[in-house]
């Protein structure tokens, strides 16, 4: 799983050094929280609002790396 996590962060990463894809900035912000807050508790998967916002944010960054 962690590892999935990593892929996914290198991939968004990369998109946004690349500069095409608006929605990988705000989807590496919830990455790095998830990511940095892993040992202790899982901060963006804890309530509601934060599910919603990385189901969102990542439904959109495929949505838009897909129309590339």
């Amino acid at each position: 799983m962690l590892g999935a996590i990593g892929w996914l962060a290198g991939l968004v990463w990369m998109d946004v050094l690349g500069g095409r894809n608006p929605f990988a900035v705000a989807l590496l912000g919830q990455l790095l929280v998830l990511l940095y807050y892993i040992p202790a508790h899982n901060k963006v998967m804890q309530t509601g609002e934060g599910i919603s916002a990385f189901a969102v944010l990542l439904g959109a960054w495929l949505f838009a790396r897909g129309r590339e």
